[in-house]
């Protein structure tokens, strides 16, 4: 399913790509600092690399470690704790030089933009994540 949505989200950039038509309005979340709605955390990343899925896939690393980052000096109100029966991911990622270290579980890809130069953001969700301490 997420290859046909992929599939025909491409059909459609590139389409107006050849017809000459200007690409759509990029979303409100793209370029938006992490925040919480309906007890969900949502983040966005940023790629331009090899293909589109491959390009979407690091967007979506991106926005995780991008989260961890913004939490490593910022506070998020309404930040949900993650549930004690969920299962969890942990995910390690840098921060210019600084190893930064998470839990996040319910990670899922909400939405994707392609923008005109082909670069693609992922806005994904957890429901929820905490900061660990890098070892």
């Amino acid at each position: 399913m997420k290859k046909l949505l992929l599939g025909i989200l491409l059909s459609v950039v590139g389409a107006a790509f050849v017809s000459g038509q200007e690409q759509s309005v990029a979303p409100d979340w793209v370029g938006k600092d992490p925040y919480v709605e309906n007890g969900l955390v949502y983040s966005s990343g940023y790629a331009k690399t090899g293909g589109a899925s491959m390009s979407a896939t690091i967007a979506q690393t991106r926005a995780m470690s991008g989260l961890l980052i913004y939490l490593g000096s910022n506070t998020l109100p309404g930040l949900p704790s993650i549930p004690e029966d969920a299962k969890r991911s942990t995910y390690t990622g840098n921060d210019n030089g600084r190893k930064v270290e998470g839990t996040f579980s319910g990670v899922t890809r909400v939405d994707m933009f392609v923008d005109d130069d082909g670069g693609v953001y992922v806005l994904i969700s957890c429901t929820g994540v905490e900061m660990n301490d890098p070892q």
